[in-house]
């Protein structure tokens, strides 16, 4: 019996859910943390995002009501929820 290599994708994603998010409902890699400096603003720590044509973000992880993170499934691009309510 021949053994099925298969591709699992590990990667976590960004996906913003607010109608003004930046490509809202479109999911993006997670590459990181940062720490965002804004002049006159407190520190703010950030994901570090990449969509699939490479254009990088950076998303207030406070903002919390405005985004979700998923993980991929096995086939293609299907996501299973992960967030908490």
């Amino acid at each position: 019996m021949e053994e099925k290599s298969e591709s699992k994708d590990n990667k976590v994603y960004y996906v913003g859910t607010a109608p003004y998010s930046y490509r809202s409902g479109e999911p993006a890699v997670i590459t990181g943390i940062e720490t965002v400096f804004i002049e006159g603003k407190e520190p703010r720590a950030c994901y570090k995002i990449e969509y699939a044509d490479g254009m990088k973000d950076s998303c207030p992880i406070l903002d919390y009501s405005n985004y979700k993170i998923l993980i991929a499934g096995d086939v293609g691009i299907a996501y299973k929820d992960v967030s908490t309510p």
